[in-house]
């Protein structure tokens, strides 16, 4: 009794030397003394609170039902105590056993390289992109070579980047698009044009937008005093349009004159449009329209006409504009020189308004080739009386229209004659005029003309007046 009552009085700091030490909860597991004072011994392979080896035993929280439930942790009494102790706090569902679970180094490190690998790699095709961006636009590294490139009519920005990648001449259409849209360009020609790839955007787009660098454009001339039958014969030739869509964009009308009248519908006018299609030099497209040649024209006649102001002249000298232009139509045919310009016009003049015999008939051998419809024709007396308003020998005053195209020079001349008292004139062969206010000094002037060559249409009808 009294050795049992030793064992159990061994002060703590003995058990401590032992190694032993008691986990909470072990009253809960140490038998209870029995009736006659003596602590119970253990069953054979019964106590298993014992020591074995000098290590601590597990011992289990949960019983047997517990154990087999589907996913329920099974914490020991060590993990108990390592939670109870506060170096594990307490269990939790991510962790039951209360303790802290190492950190998987090994998986933070290869996301970690990942990472700094994709970084790296984006970093690379972000920098070989914007240098080759910098390349196109300014050409470097590309070949120094001409390259033809067509653009068709109504292509946009986006075609136009299309065509010239297609063509070699660069390599980032979206680049070339943005330098586009950030720089608000826009005028490009259709047409065929020569340009380098080891130029820059800014010197490639110029290209592009000159018309004279345009290898479809055509320049042609017309010269003063043309019809419109000879321009569209003119235009055909040079494969701006055809004659017949030519003559056809004419007779479809519609066309802005910045004159003080409508043309008048006169059913005896050959054509609305005749004296207004100014005449100059031209940059047309190949295979164009009638109709553009013909606007291009008209644009080109009002601008010409607003800064002669010929609405104002024209109302000086008692007339409308499509009256000056008809004037000027005769003037531009019978004058050979902007020098005689002026005392022509001022004949005509006379004889509108003074006439001769009493008749105020112009009597001009142009007008008479054009009431013919044949400008190649040989005129005979006969023709004075051929049966057409044109007909200045048969019809007084001023034709229907207009028998040409004037220039401004023959335009200036019918807005400001000269003052004579012509009514008659002729030309020698070396374009020196002679003019007569009688048809007797006519008559003189006319052999003097011809010791030196007469220069008149065969069949002229001149010496008739």
């Amino acid at each position: 009794m009294s050795k049992e009552k030793d064992e159990q009085s061994v002060p703590p700091k003995e058990a401590e030397q032992t190694g032993r030490q008691e986990p909470d909860g072990a009253a809960d597991t140490v038998p209870a003394p029995d009736s006659a004072g003596s602590a119970a011994q253990p069953e054979q392979g019964g106590d298993e609170s014992s020591e074995i080896g000098g290590k601590k035993p597990f011992h289990f929280t949960r019983s047997i039902e517990e154990l087999y439930d589907a996913g329920a942790p099974c914490p020991t009494d060590v993990q108990a105590a390592a939670g109870a102790d506060g170096t594990g706090g307490p269990p939790d569902g991510n962790n039951p056993s209360g303790g802290e679970e190492p950190a998987p180094k090994k998986g933070r490190w290869l996301h970690r390289l990942l990472y700094v690998t994709v970084l790296f790699v984006v970093s690379i095709v972000i920098a070989l992109f914007i240098i080759s961006v910098f390349a196109d636009r300014y050409g470097i590294g590309k070949p120094d070579q001409k390259v033809d490139v067509t653009i068709p009519k109504g292509a946009t920005a986006a075609n136009i980047a299309d065509i010239l990648k297609k063509d070699g001449v660069i390599n980032n259409t979206l680049a070339f698009r943005i330098f586009v849209r950030q720089n608000k360009i826009g005028g490009f020609q259709a047409g065929t044009y020569t340009v380098n790839p080891s130029q820059g955007y800014e010197e490639i787009i110029a290209v592009l937008r000159d018309s004279d660098q345009n290898k479809n454009n055509v320049t042609v001339t017309i010269p003063e005093g043309l019809t419109i039958q000879q321009i569209a014969d003119v235009l055909n030739q040079k494969g701006v349009c055809s004659q017949q869509d030519f003559l056809n964009a004419l007779d479809a009308g519609g066309y802005d004159l910045s004159i003080d009248m409508a043309l008048p519908n006169d059913p005896s006018r050959y054509y609305r449009y005749e004296g207004y299609l100014f005449p100059d030099t031209y940059t047309f497209l190949k295979n164009s329209s009638g109709k553009t040649a013909v606007q291009k024209m008209i644009a080109n006649f009002n601008a010409k006409a607003s800064k002669a102001s010929v609405i104002s002249l024209a109302k000086q000298q008692g007339m409308n504009v499509d009256q000056i232009v008809t004037l000027a139509s005769i003037i531009q045919k019978e004058a050979a020189s902007q020098a005689v310009m002026a005392d022509v016009s001022s004949t005509f003049y006379n004889r509108l308004r003074v006439g001769v015999n009493g008749k105020k008939l112009l009597q001009s051998d142009a007008t008479v080739l054009y009431a013919k419809r044949d400008l190649t024709a040989v005129l005979h007396s006969t023709d004075a009386a051929l049966d057409s308003h044109y007909n200045t020998y048969r019809y007084e005053g001023l034709p229907p229209g207009p028998i040409c195209n004037p220039g401004l020079d023959a335009i200036n001349a019918a807005l400001n004659p000269s003052t004579t008292n012509y009514l008659y004139f002729v030309s020698d062969a070396n374009g020196k005029y002679y003019f007569a206010a009688t048809f007797a000094d006519h008559v003189k002037n006319v052999k003097k003309a011809a010791k030196a060559g007469t220069a008149k249409a065969p069949g002229d009808l001149s010496s008739s007046s």
